[in-house]
Order: C-alpha cells, then sequence, then structure tokens
C-alpha cells in the first residue's frame, strides 16, 4: 500500500467512527426518552397570549406532537394531570402547545381521554427543541420548572413535587 491509500483509509475509520459515535448518542437518547439537545426554558417568561387569559397557582404546559411516540406512551400520565381534583379546582391549570392545528391535538387527546384547560399553538418567542416538553410556571407566567423527554417514575414524582411547591402543598398528584 502507497502512503496515499494509508492516509484514505485512516480518514474513512476516523469518519465512520465519528459518525457511528454521533448515530449510538443520538439513539441512546431517544431510549432514556430526551432530546440531546434540549434548551433550558427556566427563568423564560410565557407570552401572555400562552396563557389563555386564565392562571392559577401552578400551570402545567405540555409541548405535545401526536407523530412523538413518547408524547403518544406518555398519554396515561397525561390523563391523570387532567382528572386530578386540584386541576379542577382551579389550582392548577393544564395548557397542551404544539406546532400541529389545536383541533388536530385536541381530537387527539380526547379521544385519549386527556382533557387539558386549553389546547394552543407555541406562543412566539417560546422556543421549545422537543417533544414532550413540560414547562411549569406561577401564576407570574416565569417557567420555573423543565422536563424533557418520556418521565420516569421518579421524574413524575419530582415533576408532582414541583407543582404542589407551586400551589402551596394542594395536593395534586394524589391521584397519579
Amino acid at each position: 500500500m502507497n502512503r496515499l491509500e494509508v492516509c484514505t483509509n485512516i480518514a474513512l475509520i476516523t469518519v465512520s467512527s465519528i459518525a457511528g459515535y454521533v448515530l449510538l448518542d443520538r439513539h441512546l437518547a431517544e431510549r432514556r426518552g430526551a432530546s440531546p439537545q434540549h434548551a433550558s426554558a427556566i427563568g423564560k417568561q410565557i407570552p401572555d397570549a400562552g396563557l389563555g387569559g386564565a392562571v392559577a397557582p401552578a400551570n402545567v404546559f405540555v409541548a405535545f406532537s401526536t407523530n412523538c411516540h413518547f408524547c403518544r406512551e406518555s398519554v396515561d400520565f397525561y390523563r391523570g394531570l387532567t382528572k386530578d381534583p386540584q386541576r379542577i379546582r382551579g389550582k392548577v391549570r393544564v395548557t397542551f402547545i404544539s406546532m400541529q392545528p389545536g383541533n388536530e391535538v385536541k381530537k387527539y387527546l380526547t379521544d385519549n381521554g386527556v382533557e387539558p384547560d386549553a389546547v394552543i399553538t407555541v406562543p412566539v418567542g417560546l422556543s421549545i427543541s422537543g417533544t414532550p416538553t413540560i414547562l411549569l410556571t406561577g401564576s407570574d407566567g416565569v417557567v420555573k420548572s423543565q422536563f424533557a423527554g418520556k418521565l420516569s417514575t421518579s421524574r413524575e414524582k419530582e415533576f408532582i413535587e414541583a407543582v404542589q411547591t407551586l400551589c402551596q402543598g394542594c395536593g395534586f398528584g394524589g391521584t397519579l
């Protein structure tokens, strides 16, 4: 083999190794239920249009897509969120946000027993890098917590604790 062939082989091996690493990293991130590049929204203000004119001590915004398999796999959890008695009492408001037309998402949710307070298009100025993503705000509309990807049981408990903190121990999550 001449020197050019050796250099070419080394370059091919290097490029293949890098491509393999990137693909493996993305695959493992998907299996964990999270995108490897979720940007943080904590501390950002959700635009007034996103609040839909109604606020509660705790506001849950679920970035959702009917095309996202992690979203579909999380429907039971979302159903529990929307059936919680504290949400019904106005202590917690659950809004689904999507890039898809609202009626398409609302039909999918309704067909699966999920009854959010609202389904809206992603507000301008709110950057969400993947679905599912749950943003939790107080009555001021500032994001206090963010949960990306399909939540494990421990992350679901962490989410419920964050909601309870915002609604001052209202008992949210007792039915989940």
